[in-house]
């Protein structure tokens, strides 16, 4: 059976030019798997908090700005991995099935039709539309629902080894969320891809 992998792009890592080198150096050294990848919001979504503050806009307002905006970063994914192929749709299940001649497969999912159609009336921890979450628990959310065998978190930081989930989101380093639907999943892994010597 192929490996599931799902692995979120930080959106601080936007800012290093070095991404897209980085992103296939890392993915090239990673054992044979479908690899769906989940882009963050970054600096976007800072800007729509900021905006929230601002403007007193309510949290499920803003919550969904910041679902639109994912479309951009999943773009984004493209361009700096232009053999990645983009999938846009409610479900996985033809991209997991997938293989292009029996050599790894990257795929990027801009999850905004999953979230607004989908997402709601899958079983499961279900996400709630406030601040809490981020795109660390909508990656975790979607590693959940396609059954994938490992949810990898590429950061702007080292996360301590032996660290719990609760630990981590304690630390701040992903949402307050995330620890309730990440337990569900078989391997959760963070990397330091800023500090990844090419």
């Amino acid at each position: 059976m192929n490996f599931r992998r799902v692995i979120k792009v930080g959106g601080s890592l936007f800012d290093d030019e070095l991404l897209s080198f980085k992103l296939t150096r890392w993915l090239g050294q990673q054992s044979s798997a479908t690899n769906v990848l989940v882009a963050g919001g970054g600096g976007l979504a800072d800007t729509i908090r900021e905006w929230a503050r601002r403007f007193s806009i309510n949290d499920v307002t803003a919550h969904w700005m910041c679902v639109d905006l994912l479309a951009s970063s999943s773009t984004l994914l493209t361009v700096l991995l232009p053999e990645a192929v983009m999938a846009g749709s409610a479900t996985l299940e033809d991209v997991w099935g997938a293989r292009s001649g029996g050599q790894k497969l990257t795929v990027v999912f801009n999850p905004v039709t999953f979230l607004k159609q989908t997402e709601a009336s899958l079983p499961g921890v279900q996400l709630p539309q406030n601040w809490s979450v981020t795109s660390d628990s909508i990656a975790a959310r979607i590693a959940v629902c396609f059954r994938a065998d490992e949810l990898v978190l590429l950061k702007s930081i080292d996360v301590p080894i032996g660290a719990s989930l609760q630990e981590v989101a304690e630390m701040e380093i992903v949402d307050d969320y995330f620890p309730q639907i990440a337990g569900a999943i078989q391997q959760v892994r963070f990397v330091n891809l800023r500090d990844f010597r090419l």
